[in-house]
């Protein structure tokens, strides 16, 4: 019918002012992708917002861990840009699109999505565990990876701690990622001045000797603090400290080419061709077969 009967836009079938009822009535009252008798009441403790488009979100999940995984993996939230009403819509400032439903997804270092979930608020998690919500997020979106298979899963702040190190290392997947200070309690790193002192590329770290879990506290512009369940980029971070310090001025070696740098362009001036007539009057242009442009006549009047 929508081919017959065509509309600038796909809402305006059912808007009030324009809506087609054949459209709308088949759209309101017959299209269903769930069984609506035997959604959960609201007040209910196991009601899910996402209810009537369950079975839908779990085909496209399911379709999606059917592709081959990456070694390297990363969780992280995203914005699907979504302008109309709903509960579920957010507002996050520091993404591209600002307004719309917030995913956490496990992708690949190719950019392909392998797993999502949808964030519903305080149902996102029913059951929340000692690594806390952003925890049980990470730990359920990795469990389609096979266990003991050498993935490296990253991480930034809000989703890492050590018990979710710990959590990750039981099933086998290596870890890495960015965590805030107030979740490594009992954790005594170096201040920001002593590592300043040090200049860039400073570290120091602490080693959980039970778990083989390091936290490391790494100083660039400002400090960084990562925690990590993988021994060779620990490693590999630790022997990275000859880092050059940026200057803010230029060094004596570097006077030539400051020199070169300020130096004036030098135009060349206008060429003149020789069957062109000097004497400030208009001339039509030569053809020639070089390219020469006259800008200023400076040449004098022959006589």
């Amino acid at each position: 019918m929508a081919g017959i009967v065509n509309m600038p836009s796909y809402r305006m079938y059912w808007a009030d002012t324009t809506r087609l009822e054949l459209i709308e009535d088949v759209m309101r009252n017959y299209f269903h992708i769930n069984d609506n008798s035997t959604m959960k009441a609201l007040d209910d403790p196991q009601y899910d917002k996402l209810f009537k488009l369950k079975p839908f979100v779990d085909s496209i999940k399911s379709s999606f861990q059917e592709i081959e995984v990456e070694e390297y993996n990363s969780v992280d939230e995203l914005i699907t840009s979504f302008k109309g009403r709903s509960s579920l819509k957010q507002y996050v400032k520091n993404k591209p699109h600002k307004k719309g439903i917030k995913i956490f997804a496990r992708t690949g270092s190719s950019g392909i999505v392998y797993d999502f979930e949808v964030y519903m608020g305080k149902g996102t998690v029913k059951n929340v565990s000692p690594p806390g919500i952003s925890g049980d997020i990470v730990l359920r979106l990795v469990d389609g990876l096979l266990k003991g298979q050498n993935y490296k899963l990253f991480m930034d702040n809000w989703f890492t701690s050590f018990s979710l190190m710990c959590a990750l290392k039981e099933i086998g997947i290596l870890a890495l990622g960015t965590v805030r200070m107030s979740r490594l309690p009992g954790c005594s790193l170096k201040t920001d001045e002593g590592l300043k002192r040090l200049g860039r590329g400073a570290d120091n770290f602490r080693t959980e000797a039970g778990t083989n879990v390091t936290a490391l506290k790494w100083y660039d512009n400002k400090p960084v603090y990562l925690i990590i369940f993988w021994s060779e980029t620990a490693r590999a971070l630790l022997r990275a400290k000859n880092i050059t310090a940026r200057k803010r001025s230029r060094s004596a070696s570097d006077s030539h080419t400051l020199e070169l740098v300020n130096k004036k362009k030098v135009r060349n001036s206008a060429k003149v061709m020789d069957d062109v007539r000097c004497d400030c009057v208009w001339h039509w242009p030569a053809h020639t077969e070089k390219k020469q442009r006259c800008r200023l006549v400076l040449k004098p009047i022959q006589g």
